[in-house]
C-alpha cells in the first residue's frame, strides 16, 4: 500500500510506493480524489501520469503548475524524448499522452529543407544563366521590353525563394513598408487548414509553457511576458547611453547558439538528444523564424549567456527588448564610444549579427528607446503620433464619409472586392495595435486621441471594424 508525504517546501505531494522490482520509491502524486489508495500503482518505471484537476488536502490547494515544475525537475534527467518530457510538463486537462508529434514535425521539417534547398539551386542556376546573357539575347529570350539593362537586373533580383507548404507548415515571404523602404519577412507557421493544426497548436504551447520553466532569464530582459513600460522604467531617465540593434533576430541566431544557452543556462541538466529534439522544433531550415510561437524564447535562450556575462561585467542599467538593446552609461561622451566598441566586439565574438546603422551612442535630452522620450516618458510626438494621423485618415476614406446609401451604393462593387475589405481589416488593426501602444506608455495622451472629435471616432471605427471580422481571418 502506498502512502502519502508532503514534501519540505509543504506544496507538492509524493506517493511513496514500491516499485515492480519491489524497490521503495518516491513518486509525484495526482489525483482526481484525495484518498491514498490511488497511490497505490500510480507509477510503474520511470514515467509519471498526470491527472489534471486541482485538488485539496488539509485545506491547502496544490496547483498543476507547481506539480508540472516538480516533475521537469524530478524525470528530466531520465526522459529520453520530447514526447515524454511534454508528458511530464503537461497542465492541460488530458489523460492522455501527447502524441508523437516530434516525428511528424521532423519529418515535414525535412521535407521543407528539400524542398527549399532545391529551389534555392535552381533559382542560383537561373541568375548564373541569365547573368551571362548579352542583354540582346536577354531581351529575346527573357523578355520584350525597351528598358534592356532595368529588366535584366529587376529580372535577377525577382530570382528568389518562392513560398511554399508542406501538409502542416508553410514558408513564405512578405514584402512591408517601414520607414519609406520595401522590405521582406520570411515567416514559417502551421497552415490554417492543416490536418494536424489543433494538435500542432497544442505542442507548441506546452513546449512553451516548458520552456519559461526551465529557464530564468536575467530581471532586464524584457519582451516575453513583460512589455514596455517595464523596459522603459529600468532605464528611466537617461542623458547618454549605448543603443544596440541584432540585425534579423529571428532568422539569423544558429541552432548552436540556442544549444549552448541550453547547456549553460537551463535549470535541468537535459539530455543532449532532448535539447536537439527541443531545438529541432523549433528551428526550421535551421533557425527562428516569426509566425511560430516557440521563436521568441528560444532566441532569448540563445541570448541569455551573453546577457548574463555582460550583467556580472559591469553595473550599467541595461534593457533588452527582443532585438533592441540599451546600456545605460556615466561619464563623458568620448567614454561611451569606446564601450559602444566594447559591446559591438562582444556580440560579434558570440556570433551575432549587428545592424551596425542603428547602433549608435545615444546622448542630451533627446535619449530614445521603444519610441519613448527617457527624459519625460512619454513618445516622441514627430515620431510616432505624427505618423499614426495620416494611416488613421486613410482608413476613414471615402467609404465611411459617405453620408448616405445612395453614395455607398455607387461604390458597392468595388468595396465589395476582397483586397479592400483585407486593406480594410490590415489598417484597423494597425490603428487599434499603435493605439493601444500609446496607451502603455501615457494614458493621458491615450486618453486624448480618444476623446478627440476625429480621431477618437476613427479609433472606435477600427475597433468596429476588427469586431465582426473572424478571428481566423483577421492576420493575413
Amino acid at each position: 500500500m502506498a502512502t502519502l508525504k508532503e514534501q519540505e517546501n509543504g506544496k507538492i505531494l509524493v506517493a511513496i510506493c514500491k516499485t515492480k522490482d519491489n524497490k521503495t520509491v518516491e513518486r509525484p502524486y495526482v489525483t482526481h480524489s484525495e484518498s491514498a489508495e490511488f497511490a497505490e500503482g500510480f507509477i510503474e518505471g520511470e514515467e509519471c501520469k498526470l491527472y489534471t484537476r486541482r485538488f485539496k488536502n488539509k485545506g491547502k490547494s496544490y496547483s498543476f503548475e507547481e506539480q508540472a515544475i516538480y516533475n521537469i525537475f524530478t524525470f528530466g534527467g531520465v526522459a529520453d524524448s520530447l514526447d515524454k518530457l511534454l508528458n511530464l510538463a503537461c497542465t492541460y486537462k488530458t489523460e492522455y499522452k501527447i502524441p508523437n508529434m516530434f516525428k511528424t514535425i521532423n519529418t515535414e521539417f525535412e521535407r521543407l529543407e528539400r524542398i527549399y534547398k532545391k529551389t534555392k539551386k535552381s533559382a542560383e542556376e537561373e541568375k548564373k544563366r541569365a547573368a551571362r546573357l548579352p542583354i540582346e539575347d536577354f531581351k529575346e529570350k527573357v523578355f520584350l521590353d525597351e528598358d534592356l539593362k532595368s529588366v535584366k537586373e529587376e529580372y535577377l533580383n525577382s530570382l528568389k525563394v518562392p513560398s511554399f507548404n508542406t501538409k502542416n507548415f508553410i514558408y513564405r515571404t512578405i514584402k512591408y513598408q517601414k520607414a519609406g523602404k520595401i522590405k521582406e519577412r520570411e515567416l514559417i507557421h502551421i497552415k490554417k487548414n492543416a490536418i494536424s493544426k489543433e494538435k500542432l497548436e497544442f505542442y507548441y504551447d506546452q513546449i512553451n509553457k516548458m520552456l519559461y520553466r526551465l529557464f530564468d532569464l536575467e530581471p532586464n530582459m524584457f519582451g516575453v511576458g513583460k512589455g514596455v513600460p517595464e523596459a522603459v522604467t529600468e532605464i528611466a531617465n537617461s542623458k547618454l547611453a549605448v543603443k544596440l540593434d541584432l540585425k534579423n533576430f529571428f532568422n539569423s541566431v544558429k541552432k548552436e547558439q540556442i544549444f549552448k544557452g541550453f547547456k549553460e543556462c537551463c535549470k535541468v541538466n537535459l539530455k543532449d538528444n532532448v535539447i536537439k529534439q527541443i531545438i529541432r522544433v523549433g528551428t526550421p531550415l535551421g533557425r527562428p523564424y516569426q509566425g511560430q510561437k516557440t521563436s521568441a524564447i528560444l532566441c532569448y535562450i540563445a541570448l541569455l549567456p551573453l546577457i548574463k556575462e555582460l550583467n556580472a561585467e559591469d553595473s550599467n542599467k541595461k534593457a533588452v527588448y527582443i532585438d533592441d538593446i540599451f546600456i545605460k552609461q556615466e561619464g563623458t561622451f568620448e567614454e561611451a564610444v569606446e564601450s559602444l566598441k566594447k559591446y559591438k566586439a562582444k556580440f560579434k565574438e558570440k556570433g551575432f549579427v549587428l545592424n551596425e546603422k542603428k547602433c549608435k551612442v545615444l546622448h542630451g535630452n533627446k535619449v530614445f528607446f521603444l519610441g519613448v522620450n527617457l527624459q519625460t516618458n512619454k513618445l516622441g510626438y514627430n515620431a510616432y503620433i505624427q505618423k499614426l494621423k495620416p494611416k488613421m485618415w486613410r482608413f476613414y476614406d471615402f467609404y465611411y464619409l459617405a453620408k448616405t446609401q445612395e453614395m455607398r451604393n455607387k461604390k458597392r462593387k468595388f468595396l465589395e472586392k476582397p483586397l479592400y475589405i483585407k486593406t480594410k481589416i490590415k489598417e484597423a488593426q494597425e490603428i487599434v495595435g499603435k493605439v493601444n501602444y500609446i496607451k502603455q506608455i501615457d494614458e493621458q495622451q491615450f486618453q486624448s486621441i480618444i476623446n478627440h472629435k476625429k480621431y477618437g471616432m476613427i479609433y472606435k471605427k477600427a475597433l468596429e471594424v476588427l469586431s465582426y471580422v473572424n478571428p481566423r481571418v483577421r492576420n493575413f
